[in-house]
């Protein structure tokens, strides 16, 4: 009877925390025991030391979802927590490389005492300003781009930067501005203005923003983004790029190619789908072609080995500029 209401009650506290999006850190410790017992049994999962799930709810879920139940569940166990870096600005809504979804991170006072539990990054601002987003504390968003870009290196922190432009009305001038008064005298200040400065709203997602950092970074001409190209064969209907090198001999294209659009196909729809983008793709290039530009196209792994799109790059004919230039702080709108 004991071991039907233990039962009863960890399936209604499951109940719960799905419902708030997060997963389950029992205050009991025969509950703790119990869902322990689950895990043997290959039912739940405990993807943080104390907060569980059940499998098949788990396996549902995408990285950046796995991460938000786990932050829900960890803002229920310690009230007093302020999300900030990349925590905060998964909870915000910014674009984060699957890589930072592991570490939680935390802001505490400056005078606050004792060290952090595993897995989890603390910091201890001079100042700490705090909102609430959707019932979990985090710090404002200016901050939290500021901090990534700061702690978590140019190719990090721009991801983080070009979505934040992207969902706010702010350039990366203003963005700048910004980071000039918050971040006097603060570690990382010189990365997270270079960060603002390269900042560009007009990026779709974190791919494009990486794929850019990790051009700057080795020193390439800047490419305009998102441009409208008009089809030569059917005038009016214009074709939109992901990168544009407009000012060379030949101009050049830049397409980062996803996945998602040639994954295998499980089905015959799906393979006359493939088939289809791909066939649309090789048109859409040809026209471009013909329009007069070089197309590049490169994927995530390319970008994941610099040295492979580089070679790309120089095969296209674009050029790299001075490393004094490509590694100069100066403000936002600065040509290179």
């Amino acid at each position: 009877m004991n071991s039907r209401k233990a039962e009863l009650r960890l399936a209604a506290q499951f109940e719960d925390a799905i419902a708030r999006g997060a997963c389950l850190a029992p205050a009991m410790q025969r509950d703790y025991q119990l869902l322990k017992r689950r895990m043997n049994q290959k039912k739940v999962v405990e993807p943080r030391p104390g907060v569980f799930a059940p499998v098949d709810c788990w396996n549902k879920l995408g990285d950046r979802q796995r991460y938000l139940h786990v932050l829900r569940s960890m803002a229920a166990k310690h009230p007093d927590w302020v999300f900030c870096s990349f925590s905060a600005a998964a909870i915000q809504g910014l674009a984060v490389s699957k890589k930072q979804l592991r570490a939680i991170h935390i802001a505490s006072p400056a005078n606050h005492c004792g060290e952090a539990p595993t897995g989890v990054v603390r910091y201890r601002p001079s100042q700490l300003s705090v909102v609430t987003i959707n019932g979990l504390k985090t710090t404002p968003e200016v901050e939290t781009v500021f901090c990534c870009a700061a702690r978590g290196g140019f190719s990090e922190g721009l991801i983080v930067a070009d979505s934040f432009l992207r969902n706010n009305s702010m350039d990366s001038r203003q963005l700048y501005t910004q980071f000039l008064c918050i971040g006097k005298n603060r570690p990382g200040k010189a990365c997270a203005l270079r960060v603002a400065r390269y900042a560009d709203g007009r990026s779709e997602n974190g791919g494009e923003s990486k794929a850019r950092a990790v051009m700057i970074e080795g020193g390439w001409k800047t490419p305009d983004l998102q441009v409208e190209i008009d089809d030569p064969e059917h005038s009016g209907n214009p074709y939109r790029v992901d990168f544009l090198w407009p000012h060379l001999p030949k101009p050049v294209i830049g397409e980062l190619d996803g996945l998602e659009k040639y994954r295998a196909a499980k089905t015959e729809d799906d393979e006359q789908h493939a088939l289809n983008v791909m066939m649309r793709e090789r048109q859409r290039e040809s026209r471009l072609s013909l329009a007069g530009f070089t197309v590049m196209r490169f994927t995530m792994e390319d970008v994941n080995v610099p040295e492979r799109l580089y070679r790309k790059m120089e095969l296209a004919g674009i050029p790299r500029i001075p490393l004094s230039d490509s590694l100069r702080l100066g403000a936002p709108g600065d040509s290179l």
